[in-house]
Formats: C-alpha cells, structure tokens, sequence
C-alpha cells in the first residue's frame, strides 16, 4: 500500500509559502496564503489539520494562478503520516 501524501514536510512547506506569500505580494494580490503549520504548529497539529492547511494554500494558489511555484514532491519532501 502506497502511503498517502498529507502535506510537504515542514522545511519545504514553508519554502513553498515564503515564494507564494512574495509572489502574491508582487503580483498585488490580496491577502497572503495560509501560514503554514511548521515549527510549534507542527507537533500541536493532527494529520487531518496538516491536510486541510495544505488543501487551503493550494487552493490560494489555484485563485491567483500560482501553482507553478508549488514543486513536485519527491518521496523526501512529502510527510505521510507518522514519520515526523
């Protein structure tokens, strides 16, 4: 079975949305994309919460056509579940 991707793992989330949160800024769009949940927030979130955050920056990415600064995620960059 092939485990399934939650969210980025924390080093690369936030690399994702420091470049969206810049381009956002640059580009004039409103608001900033959902912070995300690293450090503290990591370890005080479930799974479900990392999902939904990640679904939501996504999602804020999708409405100002920013996707292309979200990478393909290589089996390092993604958290599964359990492996921290």
């Amino acid at each position: 079975m092939t485990p399934q991707f939650i969210c980025p793992k924390p080093k690369r989330w936030n690399e994702v949305y420091r470049k969206l949160k810049e381009a956002g800024a640059a580009s004039g769009a409103p608001g900033a994309p959902p912070v995300p949940l690293v450090l503290g927030a990591w370890w005080a979130s479930s799974d479900a919460d990392k999902a939904t955050r990640w679904e939501e920056t996504v999602a804020w990415a999708e409405e100002r056509c920013l996707t292309h600064l979200i990478p393909a995620w290589g089996p390092d960059d993604m958290y599964t579940g359990g492996d921290g």
